[in-house]
């Protein structure tokens, strides 16, 4: 095929009917109308099918407010590794539960509430009889555990003496010393270990 420069253009012959700009507007709407209906259609293909590679992974969990959960953690530290960072932080109760599959969840009661989706957290297995009682903090247990044994050890060395005064099992005579009371022999041990007057 041969390239058409602009000679050729110019002595093809013309259309015996010019489009007019009325004409040109129906047919540029006709072909949008005709793309706009053909995204819609690719959309909600990609969205049922979408839905249903979730669904087959999807698992649903009835939350009551009091529920001790964990919250997923998708972002890491700068310089830090996603490997060796804990994949949930908590735990947190559930202080509310919204109708749009979200739910207000607290670490303590002296903290503000946080929103999160019900896809990002998941329950705390625990005994029931922590259901009453404040979450406690766990960040310094769990990111320094050997500040317990240090505590423990400190404790330890605080342990409180026992008194001197207490009976010995040995009797004070055996810790007597015969010392010299005559000045002969004082001199005379004196002069044995060295020592001048």
């Amino acid at each position: 095929r041969g390239a058409v420069m602009p000679i050729d253009r110019w002595l093809q012959p013309t259309s015996s009917d010019p489009i007019t700009p009325q004409d040109y507007k129906s047919q540029t709407m006709k072909r949008l109308l005709k793309a706009f209906d053909l995204v819609k259609a690719n959309l909600e293909k990609a969205r049922a099918q979408q839905k249903e590679q979730y669904n087959k992974r999807a698992k649903t969990f009835e939350y009551q407010i009091g529920d001790k959960v964990l919250l997923a953690v998708r972002t890491v530290k700068p310089g830090t590794s996603r490997k060796l960072n804990p994949r949930y932080q908590g735990p947190y109760r559930v202080t509310k539960i919204n109708r749009n599959h979200t739910v207000e969840i607290q670490a303590t009661p002296g903290t503000a509430p946080q929103l999160a989706h019900t896809n990002r957290i998941k329950p705390l297995l625990e005994a029931m009889i922590w259901r009453d009682d404040p979450c406690p903090d766990f960040e310094d247990l769990r990111l320094n555990p050997a500040r317990q044994v240090i505590e423990e050890q400190e404790e330890e060395e605080l342990t409180p003496v026992e008194d001197d005064t207490a009976e010995s099992s040995y009797p004070l005579e055996a810790f007597s010393l015969d010392l010299p009371t005559d000045e002969n022999e004082m001199n005379i041990s004196n002069a044995f270990f060295g020592f001048t007057p």
